[in-house]
């Protein structure tokens, strides 16, 4: 993925519009047809759910996304990309070593006011990993505002 950001870019920064939209194109058609799917509004976050849907189904994780979030949310296109994405490709990697039959995802977001909500659950069946006898971290909920 890291490699076609990095020929997008090389197209803009040398004005190379009609080979992006042909690159574009091509990798579209490589895609699943999942263009009726739509998550929520936001542009940002509503592609990278959209993408990791085709993991999940490769590796036949049910994936349930419940997120509202809106395209004037005040968290940045890049910072929603970051975070959606490491989270749910995170998930997605924990779900691909589990061997059971019912494994999921469950990614949950709202904007409510000023404030921005994110969870999300996977199956996991292993041992959490801690150090320096602290707790083992089980849940985690991120909070901007």
């Amino acid at each position: 993925m890291k490699l076609d950001i990095a020929l997008m870019q090389e197209y803009l920064t040398e004005g190379k519009l009609d080979a992006l939209h042909d690159y574009l194109d091509t990798y579209n058609e490589s895609l699943p047809d999942d263009s009726l799917v739509r998550f929520c509004e936001n542009t940002a976050a509503n592609a990278v759910l959209l993408y990791f849907t085709q993991q999940a189904k490769e590796n036949h994780v049910d994936y349930i996304v419940k997120v509202n979030i809106t395209n004037d949310v005040f968290v940045s296109d890049v910072d929603i990309s970051v975070l959606f994405g490491n989270l749910v490709e995170n998930a997605v990697e924990a779900c691909r070593k589990e061997f059971r039959n019912d494994r999921k995802i469950l990614i949950c977001a709202n904007l409510t006011g000023s404030s921005f909500y994110v969870t999300v659950d996977n199956t996991f069946s292993g041992m959490l990993r801690y150090a320096n006898d602290e707790l083992p971290l089980t849940v985690i909920f991120l909070y901007i505002q």
